[in-house]
C-alpha cells in the first residue's frame, strides 16, 4: 500500500498502518539485506506523506499505549509512532542528542533508519567475538582485549534521505548535529539488553528492555510533552 493513498482522516489509523507494514512481519530480521530491501521504501513513503506522519505524531499524547513508551534516556529522545499488537514491530521518531565523541553500542533489535533532517557522523564497527559479562553488581565488565577486537569498518556522514539497516549484534556510534531527526522501524527484540560504551567518560552500562525496568526507572526517562512538541514542530518544518 502506497502512503499517498492513505487518508489521514481514516478512523482506525492502527489498522491502516498494520496493513501498510504487513510485509515486515514475515521478514527474517537476522538478514539485514532482506530487511533493508523491504523497509526502505516503507520509511521513504511515510516520510514523503507529511500529513500522515504528522497525524501519527499528533495522536501520540492521547494514546497512553504509545505515549507511555516514549523516552528520553540521555542518549536520545524517542517518540513511538506505531507498534503492532504484540510489540514485535515498531516505528519511532528519534533525535540523537549531540555529543562530540564516539559512543559505541549494539542494539536489542535489527532496525532500519531514515534521516529526516540534520544528520550525524556514523561509524559502524564489527560484531566482536567477545562480549561484556556481569560483574558482582550486575554491571558490564569488558574483556581486557575488547577494544582491540572492536574495530571500525566504515565511517560516513548520514544526511537527510540517508537510509541504513544494522543488525542487532553490530556495534555503531553516531556523532549527531543539533538538527538530527530520524524515522526508525525496529524488528523483534533479539536480546533483553544492549551494551553502551562511552570510553571518553569511562562509562560502560547496560540499557535494558522496559519490561525489566522498575516503575521508577521508567518514570525517570519518560518523554515530556514539551519535548514531544519540539519534535513535532521540527517535523512540520521539513
Amino acid at each position: 500500500m502506497d502512503t499517498d493513498t492513505i487518508a489521514v482522516e481514516q478512523q482506525d489509523l492502527d489498522a491502516v498502518l498494520e496493513e501498510y507494514f504487513r510485509e515486515v512481519h514475515a521478514l527474517n530480521w537476522e538478514n539485514p539485506d532482506e530487511v533493508h530491501r523491504v523497509t526502505t521504501p516503507l520509511l521513504v513513503g511515510l516520510a514523503r506523506n507529511k500529513p500522515l506522519l504528522l497525524a501519527m505524531i499528533d495522536r501520540v499524547p492521547g494514546e497512553p499505549k504509545l505515549f507511555d513508551r516514549c523516552e528520553s534516556d540521555g542518549f536520545l529522545h524517542k517518540v513511538v509512532l506505531y507498534e503492532n499488537p504484540t510489540r514485535t514491530i515498531s516505528v519511532k521518531l528519534h533525535t540523537v542528542l549531540p555529543v562530540e565523541h564516539d559512543r559505541p553500542h549494539d542494539h536489542r533489535s535489527t532496525f532500519t533508519s531514515l534521516i529526516l533532517r540534520g544528520g550525524y557522523l556514523h561509524t559502524i564497527y564489527n560484531a566482536p567475538p567477545v562480549y561484556a559479562e556481569d560483574d558482582d553488581d550486575g554491571k558490564p565488565q569488558l574483556p581486557d582485549n575488547f577494544f582491540d577486537l572492536l574495530q571500525p569498518l566504515t565511517s560516513r556522514q548520514e544526511v537527510p534521505g540517508s537510509v541504513y539497516t544494522i543488525h542487532h549484534n553490530a556495534f555503531h556510534s553516531t556523532i549527531a548535529d543539533a538538527e538530527h531527526m530520524s524515522l526508525v522501524i525496529r524488528g523483534p527484540a533479539a536480546k533483553k539488553r544492549l551494551l553502551y560504551i562511552d570510553e571518553e567518560r569511562n562509562e560502560v552500562r547496560w540499557f535494558y528492555s522496559s519490561a525489566l525496568e522498575s516503575a521508577e526507572e521508567i518514570e525517570a526517562k519518560r518523554l515530556s510533552l514539551d519535548t514531544w512538541q519540539v519534535m513535532r514542530d521540527r517535523v512540520a518544518e521539513i
